[in-house]
């Protein structure tokens, strides 16, 4: 099977710059570019290639929204896919409310 399409939603951008931002100022410039650099991999690796891998989003009913924790960071990936195409969704820190960040969407 070939990889999969990834495309990211306006969400999942603005998430990515806060968490690089963030990181930024609270643990410096290389923590925030391992950090973000691991969910870039996870995302263009592990994801694009077997989108299937990640565990279903069982908190939301009737959804096809999949999702990947990413390894020793605490930040999980919220995709969906659709054919041979994966939207990432959110990128989030597992401490915040994910069910209600993910219902408002």
């Amino acid at each position: 099977m070939s990889s999969a399409t990834v495309t990211y939603s306006e969400l999942a951008i603005s998430d990515l710059k806060i968490i690089a931002d963030y990181l930024i100022v609270e643990a410096g410039v290389d923590v925030a570019l391992k950090v973000t650099d691991e969910i870039h991999r996870i995302i263009n690796t592990t994801i694009s290639d077997n989108p299937k891998a990640g565990s279903s989003v069982l908190f939301i009913p009737e959804t096809p929204m999949r999702y990947f924790t990413v390894g020793k960071y605490p930040y999980n990936i919220y995709y969906e896919l659709n054919s041979n195409i994966v939207l990432i969704v959110r990128v989030l820190h597992g401490r915040r409310n994910i069910r209600k960040l993910l219902n408002t969407i």
